[in-house]
């Protein structure tokens, strides 16, 4: 817990009160985090597993904007917006734990700590460009160059800090990141591999050349 950055932006009275609002939420894979529409009370904080922010269109399409590893935060920009109902669903893509901070904890900081202001500020610039990025990605990337940005998008120090190499993510679970088919992802990690950027492990991928992963992600094909 003591991990997340934002904390050292934090009085000792400040800490003290987050520390006592804060709430432990243990979520089963596929499981609702938070739905579409409703009214935003919470800030999530993932300690370990792996959420999802996902919509479905009328007709059954999904989309998956991003995907919010161990370290990460979500859910602030309706809550900086007032009252202003989630635009998405968060899901568990795994079993997974999850820190939560109040409402009117996460409001009190914004008004009285400009630090964390900030970091907020910070945080949602971050978040616009990983978006922006995406629809670039659908617009220009290939299929390969898609899978890269995924994993480099992990490796984001604002958005997800001090994530390791091996990042603990399955081939399945890159599949509904990119929206790609399984067997098309996974034919895009093979390649990555083969290219020497990943190496592909049970249950996690270790990141060889993030450098070479961000370029393919950034450069229209």
């Amino acid at each position: 817990m003591n991990n997340f950055p934002w904390l050292k932006c934090l009085s000792p009275d400040e800490l003290d009160r987050v520390h006592a609002d804060l709430t432990i939420r243990q979520v089963q894979k596929h499981e609702f985090v938070c739905r579409k529409g409703e009214t935003p009370e919470l800030w999530y904080g993932v300690m370990s597993g792996l959420i999802k922010a996902n919509n479905v269109s009328p007709t059954g399409k999904s989309i998956t904007y991003m995907a919010i590893p161990s370290g990460g935060w979500f859910g602030e920009s309706p809550l900086v917006r007032g009252d202003t109902p989630r635009s998405y669903d968060a899901i568990a893509m795994r079993d997974s734990v999850l820190a939560c901070l109040p409402k009117e904890t996460f409001q009190w900081l914004l008004k009285q700590n400009i630090k964390f202001n900030h970091y907020i500020i910070n945080q949602i610039n971050e978040r616009m460009f990983h978006f922006l990025s995406m629809i670039e990605s659908e617009r220009f990337l290939d299929t390969n160059s898609r899978v890269a940005q995924i994993l480099a998008g992990m490796f984001n120090e604002q958005l997800y800090p001090g994530q390791s190499t091996a990042l603990k993510i399955s081939q399945e679970e890159i599949g509904f990141l990119t929206g790609l088919s399984r067997q098309r992802s996974n034919m895009a990690l093979k390649k990555l591999e083969e290219d020497g950027h990943i190496k592909i492990n049970y249950g996690e991928i270790e990141i060889i050349n993030l450098d070479a992963l961000r370029q393919m992600g950034n450069e229209p094909q």
